[in-house]
């Protein structure tokens, strides 16, 4: 499972600046993270289905 640090997953980084949870330091500050879809066939396919709007 993934360790957090001070709100903070360790090793998840995020590049998407206006989701709520990235901390502008692109670390992602989500207590968990769901990526998907199931079927996806490579990393384009996949999606961060956390991700919220800031």
């Amino acid at each position: 499972m993934f360790e957090h640090d001070e709100g903070i997953l360790r090793n998840v980084k995020c590049d998407v600046s206006h989701c709520l949870y990235n901390d502008l330091d692109s670390n992602c500050t989500a207590e968990n993270i769901k990526v998907g879809p199931r079927n996806a066939a490579c990393s384009e396919d996949t999606t961060c289905e956390t991700f919220e709007e800031a």
